[in-house]
């Protein structure tokens, strides 16, 4: 199995990362501080905070969508939520 170089990153994870630079090929890897993968965003620091994010910006997309599309809003739905 061949990989694409350009679509492989390196990331260091903890504080007591070693300076390695990895390679590919004979490439370097480009290292990033975060990646996602399985729809899990992995950060160099293990903290979930890219993940949250994510998570919230879409979430506030979806709200803003549904907002938008829906023609009539009834007053009285409004206690319910």
């Amino acid at each position: 199995m061949t990989f694409c170089v350009e679509k492989c990153n390196g990331v260091h994870y903890g504080k007591r990362s070693i300076d390695v630079e990895y390679s590919l090929y004979g490439q370097p890897l480009e290292e990033v501080a975060s990646q996602k993968d399985f729809g899990v965003v992995l950060s160099n620091d293990l903290k979930i905070r890219k993940q949250c994010e994510e998570a919230y910006s879409k979430a506030s997309q979806m709200l803003g969508l549904t907002n938008r599309t829906i023609q009539f809003k009834n007053p009285s739905l409004a206690s319910i939520v």
